[in-house]
């Protein structure tokens, strides 16, 4: 069963509230950037632009110490023609907690505005249809890299519109510089003849814990029928100990992917790639561990909670989203005391 899109989405709204966006101007608001003219030091890992395909680039901004701020930069591609993306790359300057590109047939006016995950300018406004995450990286990851199989790749248009989602978190005494490098590296001609697409699945509702207690969940969620699921990444938050995932069938399992702690996981890229048939699910356990005398529940701060995975997957069904309740079903939830 596919997941339908709006359904997902208000669920998302119930979930994260649906404040109004609000659109920064440049240089943006004087509590969390420093608009010093201070020269920014050169990042040696910069991305170069790639000679055939794009690259977003987020000019760099100072992050005063202990602030978080997650944005969405919306801003338009300049390549002239629809392409086959192939293989995409992302280098940002530390800090960053993690980044979404999402691609979306509507078209707006380049600007940012404060969001938490998909922004709500997109969730408000379906009519040029569903927004399709394209890439990401996940907790304090700086530097990503995938590349499809070949003959596999994702599409885009000409001047595609692109949402950069970004959450940089300052946990340091000092001003950090924040900058984000995004290449898409274009198919040649004729090379692509399969098309792939994203998806992302989660647990949002059941995240609770208490002072001083550990809690374990267990998700399945739907798959279509005879796709290949190319790469795998998890994103938990700091109280984050363990993460397992595995391809369910009717009288097998296949294991995919396990993460001790929270911090810096690896992208899984599966060679051969993993095929899930018409009855196979994803299934994924998400623990945690809350050392705190503060209860915490599902949020989109470092203090809050998560339990997802993303990935890509061919041939191309529509982004695939599912929460509970919608697409994937909570099957396990155990709460118990800290030792």
């Amino acid at each position: 069963m596919k997941v339908h899109s709006v359904f997902v989405l208000a669920l998302f709204a119930s979930a994260w509230g649906e404040p109004d966006p609000v659109v920064l101007e440049e240089p943006g608001d004087t509590d969390e950037l420093v608009t010093t003219e201070t020269d920014f030091p050169a990042y040696d890992k910069a991305l170069a632009p790639p000679e055939n395909g794009v690259q977003i680039h987020l000019e760099p901004f100072w992050l005063q110490p202990g602030n978080e701020k997650e944005r969405c930069w919306f801003i338009k591609a300049d390549n002239n023609m629809p392409a086959n993306v192939k293989r995409m790359e992302i280098v940002s300057r530390p800090g960053m907690h993690h980044s979404i590109l999402t691609k979306t047939d509507e078209r707006f006016d380049q600007h940012k505005e404060d969001c938490f995950g998909f922004p709500n300018a997109l969730l408000n406004n379906l009519a040029g249809g569903f927004p399709s995450p394209m890439f990401g990286t996940s907790t304090q990851v700086y530097e990503e890299s995938i590349e499809f199989p070949e003959g596999v790749g994702a599409p885009i248009q000409g001047a595609q519109q692109f949402v950069l989602n970004y959450h940089y978190l300052n946990a340091t005494t000092e001003p950090i510089a924040a900058e984000i490098w995004v290449n898409l590296y274009f198919a040649e001609p004729g090379e692509v003849t399969e098309y792939a697409d994203t998806y992302f699945y989660g647990n949002v509702g059941g995240i609770h814990m208490g002072p001083y207690e550990k809690q374990k969940i267990t998700t399945e969620c739907d798959m279509p029928s005879n796709v290949n699921v190319v790469t795998m990444t998890p994103h938990m938050h700091g109280r984050g100990s363990h993460f397992s995932a595995w391809r369910q069938g009717d009288s097998d399992e296949e294991f995919l992917y396990e993460q001790e702690g929270w911090l810096d996981p690896e992208t899984q890229t599966f060679s051969p790639v993993v095929n899930f048939q018409s009855t196979d699910k994803m299934r994924f356990t998400c623990e945690w561990e809350n050392d705190t005398d503060q209860s915490v529940r599902f949020g989109e701060t470092s203090d809050d909670e998560m339990c997802f995975t993303f990935g890509h997957y061919y041939p191309a069904s529509d982004a695939l989203f599912g929460i509970e309740g919608y697409g994937c079903d909570e099957l396990e939830n155990i709460v118990e005391p800290l030792e």
